[in-house]
């Protein structure tokens, strides 16, 4: 789903959330190292710009609006082991270890899903019963999103 002017931030976030899990679906089916390098550069990159958009935007954002810094930082961590996993596989695929990097794969999505789930389930709702105008924030997200891939670190619209 294409976001506009008008989408809420909760609502690209979930948005970008269900395009990544799309692109493991699709690594998890290919067996072509070619193709999977070119998937997995596509999450990665994704991956990254979304956590550059939600660790500037979002999170101060929603840490000042819901007034409950525990569950922020919790998603900002999970948030941190991601990259960490996302440049071991980098290393593993440089390496062209395919066993090692399809099992960092697997964790990688399991992470990701399980960050995903706590930041739809807790973060998300609480963010959205605030006053925190949603649209205006997605706005400023989609403008930083546009800047980093202008910048060459997003390959497409919002994740």
């Amino acid at each position: 789903m294409a976001a506009s002017d008008n989408t809420r931030a909760t609502d690209l976030i979930r948005n970008e959330h269900r395009n990544v899990e799309t692109l493991f679906q699709q690594l998890e089916k290919t067996t072509e190292p070619e193709e999977k390098e070119a998937i997995f550069g596509t999450i990665a990159v994704e991956m990254s710009v979304h956590s550059e958009i939600t660790d500037k935007v979002f999170y101060p954002a929603a840490k000042k609006a819901i007034g409950n810094e525990a569950i922020v930082v919790k998603a900002h961590e999970e948030q941190q082991h991601l990259k960490t996993l996302i440049d071991q596989l980098r290393r593993l695929l440089a390496d062209l270890d395919k066993d090692e990097f399809d099992s960092k794969a697997n964790a990688l999505r399991a992470a990701a899903e399980a960050h995903w789930r706590a930041e739809e389930e807790e973060l998300l709702p609480a963010v959205e019963k605030s006053d925190l105008d949603l649209v205006q924030l997605g706005q400023q997200m989609m403008q930083l999103q546009q800047d980093l891939s202008g910048a060459g670190l997003g390959s497409q619209g919002p994740m």
